[in-house]
């Protein structure tokens, strides 16, 4: 009955068209355009180490918590001291700029590293910085609070990560767009970071005992974008490239991609976006609204009714772990409703997708 009432309303907005769009595709622009705002997600910096040094386990232990609990709005990049790292371990051989082992201090400095000096450090979305961690409970109590009070805030940034696998070689295309003019923030210098993480990576941490434990998103290679130059709403850039998985030290099905704007100034983080690897869209085939992913014989793609009625399914089955569904968030509201399905339909009637 669901499918029936999908397609009994866009039936209806479809035999409701007049030239121009009439008043029902206006209001259905203003509420998209209203759901449509970007809200924030949060990233945290988990400066720690495993070996000897029993505070960081009550730091990390508590993201990884939260990790569990807040999917999807929650991410963060593991970054492991050398002096608290075991000699056979690789969790500190973070590539930057070319140089292993690089990566924490180079990270760290943005935070103020050289008069903290000392781990655990968690910095929630570069403005937030907590050193030191008395309990696991204590520590997750006072995260949790730094994470409610940032989730979700307006910001103009939206991340997009599309690309490819090819065996262990991955490439990737990073779209940022804006949905709003960058007129106020003058003191801005936004900059595109990459990071390549690999998550749940079973090692002993000391905790005043060894305890088995995951380290989560380790950060095995970070990528500095570089500018950006965007201030525009509508305006979008694109930051490409590739990387190889270490098949032999990596688990490939655990590694991320994990690219945020930031501010060079004072480090505050605008909004961040992570996926798997394995969930790699190619967007030459999953553009938006392209909702059956079909090509036509000539490389182009056509979006109609049909695309509607795929998107109607994927909404009607709850189908979360496909390339359709990630495209189908065409209000870009982080869900894929009832609303996606109206504003594509919109889309197609005006002739605008």
């Amino acid at each position: 009955m669901k499918k029936i009432y999908f397609i009994l309303l866009l039936s209806l907005s479809f035999s409701q068209r007049s030239d121009p769009v009439d008043v029902a595709m206006e209001e259905l622009r203003t509420i998209v355009e209203t759901a449509s705002r970007n809200g924030q997600r949060v990233l945290v910096d988990d400066f720690t180490g495993a070996h000897y040094c029993p505070y960081c386990g009550y730091a990390s232990f508590a993201i990884s918590d939260m990790l569990d609990e807040f999917p999807g709005t929650l991410i963060s990049a593991q970054w492991h001291l050398s002096a608290y790292t075991a000699e056979d371990s690789d969790l500190d051989d973070c590539i930057y700029n070319g140089i292993v082992g690089d990566c924490f201090e180079a990270r760290a400095d943005f935070y103020g590293w050289d008069s903290i000096n000392a781990v655990p450090i968690e910095v929630f979305n570069g403005a937030e910085v907590i050193v030191g961690a008395s309990s696991e409970e204590s520590a997750y109590n006072n995260y949790v609070t730094v994470y409610d009070y940032l989730v979700g805030a307006d910001t103009p940034y939206e991340i997009f990560i599309n690309g490819y696998n090819d065996g262990l070689n991955v490439n990737y295309s990073i779209d940022v767009s804006l949905d709003a003019d960058i007129t106020t923030q003058l003191d801005v210098d936004p900059k595109v970071h990459i990071f390549v993480v690999e998550d749940n990576i079973m090692i002993s941490w000391f905790v005043w005992d060894w305890l088995d434990h995951n380290a989560r998103n380790v950060v095995r290679h970070w990528i500095a974008a570089g500018d950006l130059t965007i201030t525009s709403s509508g305006e979008s850039q694109n930051f490409s490239g590739s990387f190889t998985i270490d098949g032999e030290a990596w688990n490939p099905d655990n590694v991320k991609i994990i690219a945020m704007v930031q501010n060079d100034d004072n480090a505050e983080i605008f909004q961040v976006q992570e996926t798997n690897v394995n969930d790699l869209c190619d967007d030459n085939v999953w553009a938006p609204g392209n909702i059956n992913g079909g090509v036509n014989t000539d490389q182009t793609i056509t979006v109609d009714v049909f695309d509607v009625l795929s998107l109607a399914d994927i909404v009607v089955s709850g189908d979360q772990a496909s390339c359709a569904y990630n495209i189908g968030d065409l209000n870009d509201d982080g869900y894929v409703n009832l609303v996606d399905i109206f504003a594509l339909a919109s889309m197609i009637l005006e002739g605008s997708i």
